[in-house]
């Protein structure tokens, strides 16, 4: 027990000294929140040269609603893969996340061309103003904060 003890200590000499080649796994090693490691192993995953890996990996952080440890930034990067199933996945994970700085990322996209995000963004929105319509004011305030309009061509009154 007590030399699993010494060699667990000696792990964050051992890497102060020799380095961590990657950020992900310096937050995953530094961390003692599982959840912090396993958003740390799906980002490594994310930059997998595998698309079924890279997919999966955002449909897990989207399921986590991770948007700390630097997620939301991933995901949006991953909006402009080469693969369609890594951007849809990634443009479906933000969606799911659906903060603020996740559907803003999502509409940046959207924005410059890219139809799995204009899709998944236009769907998102058309959500949002269902429940804004529906009197859900934090629907209605993301909308304005994203410069949409959540009663527009409803009729309803502002």
């Amino acid at each position: 027990m007590k030399r699993a003890i010494l060699l667990l200590s000696a792990v964050p000499a051992m890497l102060a000294l020799f380095g961590c080649p990657s950020e992900s796994q310096k937050v995953e090693v530094s961390s003692g929140d599982p959840r912090s490691r396993e958003i740390a192993r799906h980002l490594v995953d994310l930059k997998a040269n595998d698309p079924q890996v890279q997919a999966e990996a955002a449909r897990q952080l989207g399921n986590m609603r991770a948007e700390s440890g630097g997620a939301i930034s991933a995901l949006k990067d991953g909006l402009t893969d080469d693969s369609p199933i890594v951007r849809q996945a990634s443009a479906q994970a933000l969606a799911d996340i659906g903060t603020y700085d996740a559907l803003s990322a999502l509409r940046d996209t959207s924005h410059r061309g890219w139809p799995e995000a204009r899709d998944t963004y236009n769907s998102v929105t058309k959500d949002l103003r269902s429940q804004s319509q529906a009197g859900d004011m934090g629907a209605r305030n993301l909308l304005d904060r994203l410069g949409e309009k959540g009663l527009r061509h409803t009729g309803a009154q502002q």
